[in-house]
C-alpha cells in the first residue's frame, strides 16, 4: 500500500510516500510571500496533483485544522487544506488530529516536535536534517499505515 502523508502550509507544503514502512518519495512545494493568495494556493494544488499522479498513493493522510492565535493563518491554511482534498479526492482520505500523530510517533499526543523528529528519523531510518515538513509529513503516513495495520487485524480477527 501507498500512503500519502501531507503537511499542509502555505508557504510549504511537505509530503512524504511512505510504500511497505519505507519512504519511496518526500518533497516540499514551496510558494512566494511575492505572490498572491489565489497564485500560492494554485501553486500548492498543482503540486499534489502531480504528486498523486506519478506516485499513484491508495491513502491520503492530512491533519485535521489546528486553531492558534492567528485568524488570518488559519484561513489560509484551511484553502490549502481545500485544494489538498480536492488535488487527492481519487484517493481513500483520513484527516487526523495533531495530538493522535504524536501519539502514533511517540506515544505521547503533547510530544514535542524534537520528540516526533526523533522517533521518525528512528522508526523510518531517515537521515537527520529532513525539513521538518517532510518529518512532519512522514509521520502523517505513519499514522496511516499503523491505521491500515490496525484495521487488517480486526478484519482478520473475524
Amino acid at each position: 500500500m501507498r500512503i500519502l502523508g501531507i503537511d499542509c502550509g502555505l508557504s510549504a507544503t511537505g509530503y512524504a510516500i511512505l510504500h511497505d514502512g519505507h519512504i519511496a518519495s518526500n518533497g516540499i512545494i514551496q510558494t512566494s510571500k511575492d505572490e498572491s493568495l489565489s497564485s500560492r494556493i494554485n501553486t500548492v494544488y498543482l503540486g499534489i496533483r502531480e504528486v498523486v499522479e506519478k506516485e499513484k498513493p491508495d491513502l491520503t493522510v492530512i491533519e485535521n485544522l489546528f486553531y492558534g492565535k492567528n485568524l488570518k493563518t488559519l484561513i489560509s491554511l484551511a484553502h490549502v487544506r481545500g485544494v489538498i482534498l480536492l488535488a487527492t479526492h481519487n484517493t481513500r482520505m483520513y484527516e487526523v488530529t495533531p495530538a493522535e500523530v504524536k501519539k502514533t510517533a511517540t506515544g505521547n499526543g503533547r510530544a514535542s516536535k524534537q520528540q516526533v523528529r526523533y522517533m521518525i528519523e528512528k522508526l523510518l531510518n531517515i537521515p537527520q536534517g529532513f525539513s521538518e515538513h517532510i518529518v512532519d509529513a512522514c509521520a502523517c503516513a505513519l499514522w496511516g499505515q499503523w491505521k491500515m495495520e490496525q484495521s487488517n487485524a480486526c478484519l482478520s480477527q473475524r
